[in-house]
């Protein structure tokens, strides 16, 4: 028998794989399948920027794009390659220079 917690998680969980985006912005009609990202959405209609980069004047609608930029002050390449010593700031850059540098070219017509 399954807990009610972990009930309560896997119907939280199973969203995530659902199509249904129940919660919808009255400003622009996007929809969202949490609550939360419907809250942090609507704070690109009220400009709203709360969290403050303590390095410079920039301001971040949430904490994840503000941790984000701090890897511009801080130098931090958290994002290493699987096939040679080069580290990267973000995951889509390393995964540019993967496809670029490491993976199979096909061959010109």
């Amino acid at each position: 028998l399954l807990s009610p917690w972990y009930l309560s998680y896997l119907q939280r969980h199973s969203i995530t794989h659902s199509e249904h985006k129940p919660h919808v912005c009255r400003a622009c009609g996007k929809a969202f399948k949490r609550t939360s990202h419907l809250e942090r959405h609507k704070y690109t209609h009220a400009g709203r920027k709360p969290h403050a980069c303590p390095l410079c004047p920039r301001r971040f609608r949430d904490s994840g794009e503000l941790a984000h930029h701090q890897r511009v002050h801080t130098g931090e390449r958290p994002f290493q390659c699987p096939h040679c010593h080069m580290r990267f700031g973000e995951r889509n850059t390393l995964q540019r220079h993967v496809r670029r540098k490491h993976l199979p070219r096909p061959p010109a017509p």
